[in-house]
């Protein structure tokens, strides 16, 4: 706990050290996922199995609903509200 505005100073500047760090790994795993990513389209594959690794890649979806048209309007035609989003999944184990 800081007592004083020194203590403060230094865990802000810390903090301001480690959030820079995890934000360059972040970067560098994003980089290594769209590698990994295209050596699987690359090779036509879905899923590669190594020595000490498992990786595979699905296309997902997701749906959601329009909570404001739903409040207004309820019944069977909910389906006209629908978002369908969808998006590529990277596994590495």
């Amino acid at each position: 706990m800081c007592k004083t505005m020194k203590e403060l100073e230094e865990q802000v500047a810390t903090y301001r050290s480690l959030k820079a760090l995890l934000d360059e790994a972040n970067a560098e795993m994003e980089a290594c996922k769209a590698e990994i990513l295209n050596y699987l389209k690359t090779n036509n594959k879905e899923k590669e199995i190594g020595k000490d690794f498992n990786v595979s890649y699905s296309q997902c979806s997701k749906t959601t609903y329009d909570g404001d048209a739903l409040k207004n309007l309820l019944g069977d035609d909910v389906v006209k509200y629908q978002k369908v989003s969808q998006y590529t999944r990277v596994n590495v184990r």
